[in-house]
């Protein structure tokens, strides 16, 4: 979930505040517009409530970084692709993809959102991107 949060980070000059995802000891600062980026299965409710945070999240990976993609780049054209198996070319590509987003990828996920976008491969892809599915 930090992948799909790097690009939009790096656009913003935003922190990433990582958790142990039960907890948080990062002091709530006024002014400052907080997103939680995963589910309840990998971060507490509370943490959304104590920095007053949307949540954007997901089933999995996948479904959450189409939600993150929805939320900061619905009207970019273009898109950077990265294995989302494989994290590091994800990490090493958000100063890149700060202006358009990375969307992460694997053979079995929903590929939908790369309809019609203009797409930068990031990284090696050990299988077909089929982007009609």
């Amino acid at each position: 979930d930090a992948m799909s949060a790097s690009a939009i980070a790096a656009k913003k000059g935003a922190p990433i505040l990582l958790t142990n995802g039960k907890t948080s000891t990062h002091a709530k600062k006024s002014g400052v517009e907080y997103y939680v980026i995963g589910g309840n299965s990998v971060v507490d409710k509370s943490i959304a409530d104590k920095y007053n945070a949307e949540v954007l999240a997901g089933k999995d990976r996948y479904a959450t970084n189409k939600e993150v993609i929805n939320e900061f780049y619905s009207g970019s054209d273009k898109v950077y692709i990265a294995n989302g198996d494989k994290l590091v070319d994800a990490l090493t590509a958000s100063p890149l993809a700060k202006k358009d987003g990375i969307v992460l990828i694997n053979e079995k996920s929903d590929k939908s959102i790369l309809k019609g976008k203009n797409t930068v491969q990031v990284g090696g892809m050990d299988f077909k991107i089929e982007f009609e599915k």
